[in-house]
């Protein structure tokens, strides 16, 4: 009599165990990790850009070369893909499988002219804040910097190895900089000193602070050792609506 009480009771347990482990995992969801890759639609070719997962304002920038792994609970999550030279994409997924592969339509060239460098992704570094422009390529930055401060991107595609970069610069009555010293450009991973091709450089290697002429972008030649990785240095500056616009060709 005391086994079959015995077996009720363990029965009893075993349910009600099964039920609080149904219950955690409705209301809380295991952590799963989730590989994504990005790809070019008509080559796919593995691809870098950023994702954005649900109302996440910050990117995490995605590896082109193994893919990046994310950490996420079991359940639906949409996310957004942004890869230079490319559409914008949206992704809602009910459940998790890894790996995701998101592949991207290709942004189709009208103009033989420059093309808009997008600024989608950039990363922040120190006391100064970035928001977005009328399009992708255009940046509005401020802040007070005390010592050095910029924002940077390390996966901008090597694709850009030997094209020219080109740079406007608007609003800069607005802000104030250490003896006229607006920005200066570095690549690689290295933080070399990216020179201009059609201006001239104060000490340390920054523009001097001024409008760029609407018909005279400054230009640099993207060196062919470029790894991904381009970063823009202010240094003692109080930045109002700085605006920078950016292309390539």
């Amino acid at each position: 009599m005391k086994i079959e009480k015995w077996h009720i009771i363990s029965g009893i347990i075993i349910a009600v165990l099964g039920l609080i482990g149904i219950i955690l995992n409705i209301f809380w969801p295991r952590e799963i990790q989730l590989e994504i890759i990005i790809k070019d639609n008509n080559t796919e070719k593995v691809i870098p850009g950023v994702i954005y997962i649900n109302q996440d304002v910050n990117p995490i920038s995605i590896d082109p070369a193994a893919g990046t792994a994310v950490f996420l609970r079991q359940g639906k999550h949409t996310i957004r893909v942004a890869s230079d030279g490319y559409n914008q994409r949206t992704v809602d997924i009910d459940r998790i499988s890894t790996p995701l592969v998101i592949t991207m339509e290709p942004i189709a060239v009208i103009t033989s002219g420059p093309m808009p460098l997008s600024f989608t992704g950039w990363r922040r570094w120190n006391d100064i804040t970035l928001s977005e422009g009328a399009n992708t390529n255009e940046i509005i930055v401020n802040g007070t910097v005390l010592d050095a401060a910029g924002f940077n991107n390390t996966t901008l595609s090597t694709d850009l190895r030997g094209k020219t970069l080109i740079l406007y610069f608007s609003n800069t009555n607005a802000s104030r900089f250490s003896q006229r010293r607006l920005v200066k450009l570095e690549y690689n991973i290295d933080e070399i000193l990216l020179q201009p091709a059609n201006a001239s450089l104060l000490y340390d290697g920054y523009l001097q602070a001024e409008d760029t002429p609407l018909n005279r972008g400054i230009e640099f030649i993207i060196p062919n050792d470029f790894d991904g990785k381009l970063n823009f240095i202010f240094y003692q500056a109080e930045l109002k609506d700085l605006k920078i616009t950016a292309y390539y060709k």
